[in-house]
């Protein structure tokens, strides 16, 4: 059966009905509308969203995008070489490597592809009903390259369609995991090896020495009423410091996610006194709780591993909340690496309206889009808790 389409260029214009049939908010919080209208209604100034439904010969719903396009930098991914090469040739052309990009996806850096299918969908169908939307909108959106994002290696049935309607497959950031075996502090130093734990409690001594303690914010009035403008400034010094700067995002979509979201959005902060220093951004939805984005006051980073304790809490609570699983962003690799966490890979696709540029990006695409160095093997827990014998081996 043909497929056709319908696309929508405003959230509040999507039939929910027939959104919900593919995307259970239930089951599904990176499709649920909700979060989609979070993003749009802060997000507006910065770019155009677009939402695709895809429906058989039946009408009914076979697959649901969420798209956009935004200006992006286009160092966002480069790294090494290929970085060294566009910041020279910007002193000749402050623009080069700046322009717009069509996403399937959002301009959210949280590691999550934004297409989904019925079960009983054609994937073929449904690659070519979106290539068709994607090609149609980077014309008239004047957008030269076009992004499918962020695949994972469950999506393989997508990925021969994909490359049939000439995407090229790059490696995007990974993303970083955590298991959540750890109850409390205690407990996850008591895994550790003695070289490790004697470093991290000597972070966590810091901690207490510099008189900061952590509170977890649920409530949406409560959250949008301490996170001002201000704070926001916290999470704006990350983004800065951070070697990929995939986005900055605007305080309202904070604030947003959380009045839309009751029950899934948290707020980790950490106070001294009644002055918030630190904070986590979480998503729990599903089992899966989610470390979105953190804020720091790097004036109290050397004295208090505020990020590293930040990180760390974070990590602990989401255990508390009785988290299935932990992801925790795809950036500071190494860092999150030593605190014992594991990466699974991900994966986007290209594709330029240009030949010539689609030509570049053939030869470019592994010094542009290198793939991600693999963390070093790091054995920090002990195979049985209590078992001490093989501190010896250190």
């Amino acid at each position: 059966m043909k497929y056709n389409y319908s696309l929508y260029e405003s959230v509040e214009a999507v039939p929910v009905s027939d959104w919900q049939a593919v995307c259970d908010p239930a089951a599904d919080i990176f499709m649920d509308l909700r979060l989609l209208a979070s993003v749009e209604r802060s997000m507006v100034a910065d770019g155009k969203f677009f939402y695709l439904i895809v429906r058989n010969a039946d009408d009914r719903p076979m697959a649901c995008a969420a798209l956009c396009v935004y200006r992006i930098d286009g160092m966002v991914l480069a790294s090494g070489r290929a970085k060294r090469w566009t910041l020279a040739l910007r002193r000749l052309w402050s623009g080069y490597m700046r322009f717009s990009v069509l996403f399937c996806g959002l301009p959210v850096s949280a590691g999550q592809k934004h297409v989904r299918l019925a079960p009983e969908a054609d994937p073929r169908q449904v690659v070519s009903m979106l290539d068709a939307v994607l090609c149609q909108l980077a014309r008239r959106e004047r957008a030269w390259l076009t992004v499918v994002k962020e695949f994972d290696d469950t999506d393989e049935s997508l990925f021969a369609a994909m490359a049939d309607r000439g995407y090229l497959r790059a490696d995007s950031l990974p993303m970083n995991h955590m298991e959540p075996r750890f109850q409390s502090l205690d407990q996850y130093c008591e895994a550790l090896r003695s070289h490790y734990r004697y470093k991290i409690k000597k972070s966590l001594r810091k901690f207490d020495k510099a008189g900061l303690r952590v509170e977890a914010l649920s409530d949406p009035e409560q959250i949008v009423g301490v996170y001002t403008d201000q704070l926001h400034r916290l999470y704006q010094a990350v983004v800065d410091k951070a070697e990929h700067k995939l986005e900055m995002l605007p305080a309202e979509f904070f604030r947003e996610l959380a009045r839309r979201l009751p029950g899934h959005v948290w707020l980790i902060v950490i106070r001294q006194g009644e002055r918030i220093v630190a904070f986590n951004w979480g998503l729990m939805h599903g089992g899966v709780f989610r470390s979105l984005f953190i804020g720091i006051d790097y004036d109290l980073n050397p004295t208090a591993d505020l990020y590293f304790n930040t990180m760390l809490r974070g990590i602990v609570f989401a255990s508390q909340l009785g988290a299935t699983d932990i992801a925790v962003g795809q950036t500071a690799d190494d860092f999150k690496s030593r605190l014992g966490c594991y990466q699974r890979p991900r994966f986007l696709f290209l594709k330029s309206r240009s030949r010539l540029f689609q030509m570049l990006i053939r030869a470019m695409a592994t010094k542009v889009f290198p793939p991600p160095q693999p963390q070093p093997p790091r054995d920090l827990f002990k195979p049985n808790e209590g078992d001490e014998a093989e501190e010896s081996t250190l």
